[in-house]
């Protein structure tokens, strides 16, 4: 498991989206809402996993 610091950044913000995306399905007024929560929960997971490669490139 050598992307586990990286895998375990996106598991949350997937699991995150999902809830989001099923809380909005059950109420069609927070769709919206829904789609950007999940997007900003991504975006913010790729971030963390940029700044963990940038971390191991300037190690080496």
């Amino acid at each position: 498991m050598k992307n586990w610091k990286v895998i375990k950044y996106f598991v949350p913000a997937i699991s995150l989206a999902l809830i989001s995306l099923l809380m909005a399905l059950l109420k069609s007024d927070l769709f919206l809402f829904a789609i950007i929560g999940s997007w900003i929960c991504l975006f913010l997971a790729s971030k963390k996993a940029d700044y963990f490669y940038q971390q191991k490139a300037n190690q080496l």
